[in-house]
């Protein structure tokens, strides 16, 4: 049996697209898998042509503050091919995985669609992890209104890509509970670990000439599009009149950026500090009442957030980062 299963095996060629270096590429790379390339997808407001626009300076920002998650610098000391996509450069990225001429495309985290051409290049297809129980919660965004809408239970999918938006066939699930108030970074970790090994197992399968499980999915999904937030949504989408301060406080948990939502007092030097969350408390019946969606400063560092029925505790510290992206915001 050995015997038959070495004369089976092959190497996979594997090319990998995603943004910066995650646990699914560190995965990957530990396993030994012959990764022939990678592909960082830049974000959405990566513009080429503007030396100084926005989205490109906080890209190279980003990669100078964190060095460990830089995947050109990773792909360079790994000596492996690396490409930069962005939107207007669809044929260069066609024209570098034809060069390649990988056996599977894996992806995890990518701003915009692939082409055709370019997910159905490799013989065995392209896989995509999604950070959803697909169907449901399609889109960039599941994390967010998974936590809004206080589901009780979260999960990874990995799928072929095809022209739809997380649309292909489920190759793999799992899934995992969802307690209240589970920080996302906790959330993220856990997802991850069991995607990585969704991903290995994949690989492993078609390395031995096995065939990849392939479930049609359902045309339509039980969810809304799980879309990115605009400035406007964060200021429209949290109910403060309505809501529980353990609603709040659950869905402030599961987005990294949920400051967006919260009336700040003026001060420039506030934006530069790094916020965490902690625990809520509900108002005792005397307790004195404050405006909702406001900060209280009780001492150095510390802060409430205060909402209809009650507060959420806070802690606050000086950082390099948000203070550059202050003033990249200002």
């Amino acid at each position: 049996m050995a015997k038959s299963e070495s004369c089976n095996h092959r190497t996979l060629k594997v090319l990998i697209i995603t943004q910066s270096v995650n646990p699914i590429v560190s995965a990957i790379l530990k396993a030994h898998v012959d990764v022939i390339g990678i592909v960082e997808s830049a974000p959405r407001s990566y513009d080429p042509k503007h030396l100084f626009s926005l989205g490109r300076i906080k890209f190279w920002i980003n990669l100078l503050l964190k060095p460990g998650k830089n995947l050109r610098l990773s792909a360079y000391l790994k000596q492996i091919p690396y490409f930069l996509f962005y939107q207007p450069n669809g044929v260069q990225l066609r024209k570098f995985v034809e060069h390649l001429r990988p056996d599977l495309i894996v992806v995890y985290s990518m701003s915009q669609l692939l082409e055709a051409e370019v997910f159905s290049f490799p013989i065995f297809g392209t896989i995509n992890l999604h950070p959803s129980l697909l169907p449901a919660y399609r889109g960039p965004n599941p994390r967010f209104w998974i936590y809004n809408n206080m589901e009780q239970r979260r999960g990874i999918t990995l799928h072929y890509v095809d022209r739809g938006e997380d649309t292909g066939n489920i190759v793999a699930q799992e899934s995992l509970d969802l307690p209240l108030g589970l920080p996302c970074k906790a959330y993220d970790e856990s997802l991850l670990k069991l995607g990585s090994s969704m991903v290995i197992d994949a690989i492993r399968m078609l390395e031995v000439g096995e065939v990849l499980p392939s479930e049609e999915q359902p045309r339509d999904s039980p969810t809304i599009r799980a879309r990115r937030l605009s400035k406007k949504d964060y200021q429209t989408l949290i109910d403060w009149q309505e809501l529980s301060v353990e609603k709040i406080w659950h869905v402030f948990q599961g987005t990294p950026n949920w400051p967006d939502f919260v009336s700040k007092p003026k001060g420039f030097w506030l934006k530069c500090k790094n916020w965490t969350l902690c625990s809520y408390s509900l108002y005792s019946q005397n307790q004195e009442r404050h405006p909702v969606a406001t900060l209280e400063r009780m001492r150095e560092g510390s802060y409430t957030l205060h909402c209809k029925d009650g507060y959420i505790l806070l802690r606050a510290r000086n950082s390099i980062t948000q203070a550059l992206r202050a003033l990249l915001a200002a």
